[in-house]
């Protein structure tokens, strides 16, 4: 009782502000929660629609929409400490994660209003469950408040040694995690956003690896594991080693298993999804389809990783010709009420995916459908559009080119190929040249053969096998590629152009 009068009189002695938090009892009315309601309702979706919703003729209409925004904002941040965790919807990782975190900051504020008493007794009780769900950030910190309470202030000196292990422990693990997430962060900026040489990029992931490995004896904390695991897949993805990616996942996962009362379903999430790609490349269809199942249970659907998990369901399906099934996901997809807001990323990829279910439809592997879905797709538009891709684009415009020469000659539109050739020729000499893109390149000549050859079977064939040869000798299994980049590899997509040829010249 003596804690909890201290408090009263604290916060008694002080100026509190009233409870800005969304959701209150009569804020029904106010702007901030008209604003928040129009965002969550999707009704007001950019500034310039806010500005003229909420102040229509005023000259300052988006300096006094700015300052809204601004108050929305404080007010969600200040509900992020009243949310409640008590509910199903937080698993008990989630709610430790919650009250662990939101403690450490009221230990924090007790200390600095001189009411130590209170603020140990959290940060005992808060001690425990840190070190449970391996928030060492956390215990570590609180650590460091008990060993100084119990060393200079009570005199305990056998408790101030106990937190003072805890704490040498905890800085070495602390260390490791640090450790682990600057070789991830180094080595992300070497693959995803840097030219970097290559074989000097491999040389320091392995060391990386080697470094990590001999800390797995000493270290056992959550997070420096999971980000160790993610370097080791980072490593063997650069060298296209889709076995050791799988061990690594498999590994990953075994070591999950051990912490259940850790494990949040997006970290599982990620691993199956690293395994669905190697099953993938390594012509394990069912053992994809398995890790696929295994995503969708984890991820609602219409969620982000719901998409991208489909995007890999889809294209196995593909692989594996079962075009009906293919459709069928297809449809699926196109039917979600959120499609459209989705990243512009996985519109786009999807929009490839739509072409190729309509390149099959003419081809006769998909039943043609006359749904809602399907006849949204306009061939002529799709042979209109100029590539203008997100980021790395050079992936996607590959097969949206390819695509279009494919839907031109099942139209026998062959006057339009002999026009196109020409800028896919300059397109496959300025961009194609890397491995990345060696089997996009074959192909493209392959493709180029069309007009060369008079679009006469016999010969365009002989003309491309020299291309189709060394297509060949980079299998899809060892390209240096995303799976996702062949729909359909392209020497099933080449079978397909013979099938469309005849031995009359033209």
């Amino acid at each position: 009782m003596k804690d909890l009068q201290m408090l009263v009189q604290l916060l008694s002695g002080v100026k509190v502000s009233k409870l800005n938090i969304i959701g209150t009892e009569g804020e029904s009315g106010t702007k901030v929660q008209q604003l928040y309601d129009g965002i969550l309702e999707g009704e007001i979706t950019d500034d310039v629609e806010g500005a003229q919703r909420f102040y229509p003729d005023g000259a300052y209409s988006v300096k006094y929409f700015g300052k809204l925004k601004r108050k929305l904002q404080d007010r969600l941040l200040n509900t992020l400490f009243f949310i409640d965790v008590d509910t199903p919807q937080f698993t008990e990782y989630n709610k430790a994660n919650q009250i662990c975190h939101r403690n450490l900051l009221i230990v924090k504020l007790l200390l600095s209003y001189r009411q130590r008493h209170l603020a140990m007794i959290i940060a005992r009780k808060t001690f425990k469950k840190a070190i449970r769900f391996d928030f060492i950030e956390v215990a570590l910190m609180l650590a460091r408040e008990l060993r100084i309470h119990y060393g200079s202030i009570t005199g305990e000196t056998d408790k101030a040694e106990f937190f003072n292990k805890y704490i040498e422990k905890f800085l070495k693990t602390y260390a490791s995690e640090l450790k682990a997430e600057k070789y991830y962060s180094k080595l992300m900026s070497f693959y995803v956003f840097s030219s970097a040489n290559k074989p000097e990029a491999l040389e320091m992931a392995e060391e990386f690896c080697d470094n990590l490995r001999s800390l797995f004896g000493e270290v056992d904390s959550f997070r420096f594991r999971y980000i160790s695991y993610l370097v080791y897949i980072l490593r063997y993805e650069a060298e296209n080693d889709y076995g050791n990616t799988l061990k690594v996942c498999q590994e990953a996962l075994t070591y999950f298993a051990t912490k259940k009362h850790i494990i949040v379903k997006t970290v599982l999430f990620q691993f199956y999804f690293k395994m669905i790609s190697c099953h993938l490349q390594l012509h394990q269809y069912e053992k994809a389809k398995e890790s696929i199942f295994t995503c969708l249970d984890l991820v609602p659907e219409g969620d982000y990783n719901w998409y991208v998990t489909q995007e890999l369901h889809f294209l196995l399906l593909v692989r594996s010709q079962d075009f009906p099934g293919a459709f069928k996901v297809y449809s699926s997809v196109f039917a979600q009420s959120n499609f459209s807001s989705q990243y512009q990323p996985v519109l786009e990829r999807w929009k490839i995916n739509e072409a190729f279910v309509h390149f099959l439809m003419l081809k006769g592997r998909i039943e043609q459908v006359k749904d809602g879905v399907s006849k949204k797709f306009r061939i002529n538009k799709f042979l209109n559009e100029v590539p203008k891709h997100s980021k790395d684009k050079r992936g996607t415009n590959i097969t949206i080119l390819i695509l279009q020469i494919l839907f031109l000659l099942e139209q026998e539109r062959h006057g339009e190929i002999f026009e196109r050739i020409e800028p896919l020729r300059m397109y496959s000499s300025r961009y194609l040249r890397k491995d990345g893109t060696f089997r996009g390149n074959c192909f493209i000549k392959m493709l180029m053969q069309l007009p060369a050859g008079h679009f006469h079977k016999e010969a365009v064939k002989r003309k491309a096998t020299p291309y189709l040869k060394k297509l060949e000798s980079m299998p899809l299994d060892i390209a240096n590629q995303a799976a996702e980049l062949e729909i359909i590899p392209y020497e099933e997509l080449w079978e397909y152009v013979m099938e469309s040829l005849d031995n009359k010249v033209r």
